[in-house]
């Protein structure tokens, strides 16, 4: 297999030289003209074939009218005289006659044609009946009856008298066979006149690559030769179609490669001293932008410390002026504050998280009072395992703000947690406005936080840290529709949130 496979390459190597392509080109040009040459002589022949055929079915048309009436002088000289000789005459021009309408019926080129030589056919068999009663009389009784030459006499007639229709019959297939004849030489005419402009565009087109294959070689070895004296050394390489041009451009690549080598190597010692000086400034100005990163990071964090500081101190000159709820709400505000604070970028817990709902919900329940009933219910014992901070508290002021914010009164926000299938199971419901299907879906695909509506940056933004610290999809859902309220559910692995000591 390999032996062969070496020799079908050599083989084909040898059409890469230029010699060898022109002899193929000349070859393959000379085998499509003898083709063409053959073609149109045989489309000559079949044409002159078909139309052969159409005259046959003409001197068919007359040789049957010509045979019936021979039969019929038979039948007339049988008669008269009972001659044997006339009988198997008759006989003879009788098969002749029918060999040829059935020659017809068989050639006919439609349907409707076909039925008119059957019409045909059917009068001669008439006749052949008529005229075998009358010969038979004449046998048996020794003389004919005249009653039976005349019906023979009238049918030959009407035989006769379908002369003129029946040559306008073969004259209309002729026409049509003409037509169709002339429809195969036009089509013969179009099909060698496209094989021509093959040809014409393949040996255009040959050509033009043979020439390119020549011309690009040797223009790309001038161009080459002037970037050489001008200093440039890495110039592409290229293929050509032919073993000689391909060894003559090889032979200069090689040459312009080993004087760019050494050229190169000058160059790349000036250029590693450059790039040194450039990195050194680089980091210096790196150094830089760290402290100032650094000092920004410092003076941010001051303004939420300050916040807290100063509701604390608030917190306190309330309780010393005796307004106890004052008291409570600012030490709730600061207790929430300091969580979002100590957990905003650190890792939190279950019942921490609990605690802050709790705290948040006082707060609410100060600024609603009965409009809107706030409650937690958490079944079972529920291990405090780790979770994102800020989880469930968004979606609680999601449904604040979109969704009982408005209510007069009956509003309620319901916590519900508990265990199932190694899932911590959160589920945040309201009996406000709803949401639309539409706009579900657009807040559970958003692929970014920008341009999202205000409504579902919270929930996207918890559904994304939530799959981001577990590794996990699908731990948020919302169940929700127009006018009905909403259920926003929150499952945490218990396999995958490690439990707090």
């Amino acid at each position: 297999m390999q032996a062969k496979k070496g020799k079908l390459i050599r083989r084909l190597s040898i059409l890469k030289s230029l010699r060898s392509k022109l002899i193929a080109y000349m070859g393959v040009i000379l085998v499509l003209f003898v083709g063409i040459v053959l073609l149109a002589n045989m489309n000559y022949l079949s044409f002159f074939n078909e139309y052969d055929k159409l005259y046959e079915k003409y001197n068919a048309l007359n040789g049957f009218y010509k045979s019936a009436n021979r039969a019929n002088d038979n039948v007339k000289a049988f008669l008269y005289s009972g001659s044997y000789e006339d009988y198997v005459s008759y006989e003879s021009n009788l098969k002749e006659a029918e060999q040829l309408i059935n020659y017809l019926k068989d050639t006919a080129s439609d349907e409707d044609t076909r039925w008119e030589y059957i019409k045909l056919s059917r009068i001669l068999e008439t006749y052949t009946e008529t005229s075998q009663k009358a010969m038979i009389q004449k046998i048996q009784n020794g003389e004919y009856s005249f009653d039976a030459y005349e019906k023979v006499m009238k049918i030959n007639r009407i035989l006769n008298d379908t002369i003129v229709n029946y040559f306008d019959v073969i004259i209309m297939d002729m026409n049509s066979g003409r037509e169709k004849l002339q429809s195969q030489w036009d089509t013969q005419k179009t099909v060698i006149m496209v094989v021509l402009a093959g040809i014409f565009v393949f040996c255009t087109g040959f050509s033009l690559i043979f020439m390119r294959n020549i011309d690009k070689p040797i223009s790309y070895l001038v161009k080459s030769v002037q970037r050489l004296s001008k200093g440039e050394y890495d110039i592409p390489k290229i293929h050509s179609g032919s073993t000689e041009l391909n060894i003559l451009l090889d032979s200069f690549h090689n040459m312009a490669r080993s004087l760019g080598y050494y050229v190169k190597e000058l160059k790349d010692k000036s250029e590693l001293q450059k790039q040194l000086l450039q990195q050194e400034n680089d980091n210096l100005r790196m150094r830089t932008l760290l402290r100032e990163t650094e000092l920004k990071a410092l003076q941010g964090q001051m303004n939420p410390h300050f916040l807290m500081n100063t509701l604390s101190i608030i917190s306190k000159m309330a309780y010393i002026e005796g307004a106890k709820q004052t008291t409570e709400l600012m030490e709730a505000t600061t207790d929430l504050l300091k969580y979002s604070l100590e957990k905003s970028s650190k890792v939190s817990d279950f019942k921490s998280e609990i605690e802050a709902v709790r705290n948040y919900f006082f707060i609410q329940e100060k600024r609603f009072g009965s409009r809107i009933t706030f409650s937690i219910e958490i079944r079972g014992d529920i291990p405090n395992i780790k979770m994102p901070a800020l989880v469930i508290q968004p979606i609680i002021e999601n449904s604040v703000k979109h969704g009982v914010g408005d209510m007069v009164d009956g509003g309620f926000i319901r916590v519900k947690c508990w265990l199932e299938n190694n899932y911590v199971n959160i589920s945040v419901e309201d009996n406000g406005k709803g949401i639309d299907s539409e706009t579900i879906e657009s807040i559970l695909l958003e692929d970014s936080l920008e341009g999202s509506k205000s409504a579902g940056i919270g929930i996207l933004n918890v559904k994304k840290r939530l799959e981001m610290f577990f590794g996990e999809k699908g731990l948020l859902g919302i169940d929700s529709s127009t006018g009905v309220g909403t259920i926003v559910s929150i499952r945490l692995p218990l396999n995958k949130g490690l439990e707090v000591n």
